[in-house]
């Protein structure tokens, strides 16, 4: 990404306010771009979006004693630490049968939803 795309100057301001991150050298790798990277084209995850909102909210991290909340998140998840911070304060419930299905490209009205919440309950 160059400093003409469109975009860079709010990408670069995310990222040192550290709401924004790029991928791992393995992502990089994966998608055929060179480390560091943040390959601003492609689509963002449920995951994703959660630790950005979360971030950009300035929530304290929380990493829950009983394990984990979903049985779709360890804590081995890149994520884990912001989805369940996210869920203690109000901001995401998951599905009825326990999953947040965080490596799911996010939808709109999802999206929607998880950014108000985020903002409705931010501290």
């Amino acid at each position: 990404m160059t400093p003409t795309y469109f975009a860079y100057v709010c990408i670069e301001s995310g990222f040192h306010a550290c709401i924004l991150s790029g991928f791992d050298a393995a992502g990089c790798i994966s998608h055929g771009a060179t480390f560091p990277c943040y390959l601003p084209n492609l689509a963002i995850t449920r995951g994703q979006l959660t630790k950005l909102v979360v971030n950009a909210g300035g929530y304290t991290l929380i990493t829950p004693v009983g394990g984990p909340s979903f049985t779709d998140v360890p804590p081995s998840n890149v994520c884990y630490v912001s989805i369940e911070t996210a869920h203690a304060n109000g901001i995401i419930n998951g599905y009825p049968d326990r999953t947040f299905r965080p490596n799911n490209n996010i939808r709109r009205d999802e999206m929607a939803q998880i950014v108000y919440e985020g903002i409705i309950h931010r501290p």
